[in-house]
């Protein structure tokens, strides 16, 4: 039933599909014996960033509103005097990020009408189930008389031989698979249509 605690005991396998005699070295007859794979180790995946405009959050949103004509604004010589009330400021625009200028309209706010960005890869890892076959041989440098036994299969050996040596030959790697893991940060984030507005507060 397999149930013999460290018979046989962990094999070293180094370097991997070696012939190596860091095995039980005794009667087998008496054990059931049973053998585990190697985990898979190696390979390389990646997973891409996909932006997700949703998922970007502003400080604050609101509402530009401009005047279609000097008239309307209540400009006379170049001094606009519009008639607004709350929640409704006048203030000055430039495009892009700009300093304002000195004075009542000192307070910058740099807005957009939206954002862009990139995104970085994902981490990502590999995945695998591994099996393969050891071989045990009665002698210490593998050449013959080898018993042969798959990974994950419990078996007993019926003959009383003593093996010195074995030999693990993997088989190929089944269920790869790659996980993607977290997300990076955004990065080269930037407003779209930047613009400088300018109020008293």
């Amino acid at each position: 039933m397999c149930d013999k605690v460290a018979n046989p005991s962990p094999l070293a396998n180094s370097p991997a599909g070696s012939c190596g005699t860091d095995t039980y070295q005794g009667d087998y007859s008496v054990y059931d014996v049973q053998y585990t794979a190697p985990p898979p180790s190696g390979g390389a995946c990646t997973s891409a960033g996909v932006k997700t405009a949703s998922a970007v959050s502003y400080a604050a949103t609101d509402r530009l509103c401009q005047a279609d004509s000097s008239q309307l604004a209540a400009c006379d010589g170049g001094v606009c005097h519009p008639d607004l009330s709350g929640p409704y400021a006048a203030c000055i625009a430039a495009p892009g990020s700009v300093a304002c200028p000195p004075g009542p309209l000192s307070v910058a706010h740099q807005v957009g009408t939206g954002a862009t960005f990139s995104c970085a890869d994902c981490s990502c890892s590999v995945g695998a189930t591994c099996s393969g076959t050891l071989t045990l041989y009665p002698d210490t440098s593998c050449k013959g008389g080898g018993y042969a036994i798959s990974t994950g299969v419990c078996v007993g050996i019926s003959s009383s031989t003593t093996y010195h040596a074995y030999q693990y030959t993997a088989g190929a790697p089944t269920n790869v698979a790659c996980q993607a893991g977290a997300a990076g940060p955004a990065q080269n984030l930037s407003l779209a249509a930047a613009q400088t507005i300018c109020c008293a507060q």
